[in-house]
């Protein structure tokens, strides 16, 4: 019998997941990014974050001494072109 309830395609973690939990919390980034939890959480859903919110993203990772501003941005484009590519 097969006691895995949660296959392990489902399991694994996206890049925006991924991007996301680096905040203390969900709603922290959603509160950083300026938008509601329940569209961060669509976001990660789909695994992309929309790119008018870079800015805000990145200044809210500085403040919370997650990563540079330029670093930030550099992954969420870096981000886009995988997920363009595939």
């Amino acid at each position: 019998m097969d006691t895995e309830t949660i296959p392990s395609r489902k399991r694994e973690v996206n890049d925006a997941t991924a991007f996301q939990r680096r905040w203390p919390s969900y709603s922290a980034f959603a509160d950083d990014a300026g938008v509601s939890y329940g569209t961060a959480q669509q976001w990660r859903y789909r695994n992309s974050i929309n790119a008018d919110h870079d800015e805000r993203i990145a200044v809210g990772a500085v403040r919370r001494g997650i990563g540079t501003y330029e670093a930030i941005l550099a992954e969420l484009a870096n981000m886009r072109r995988r997920r363009a590519s595939v």
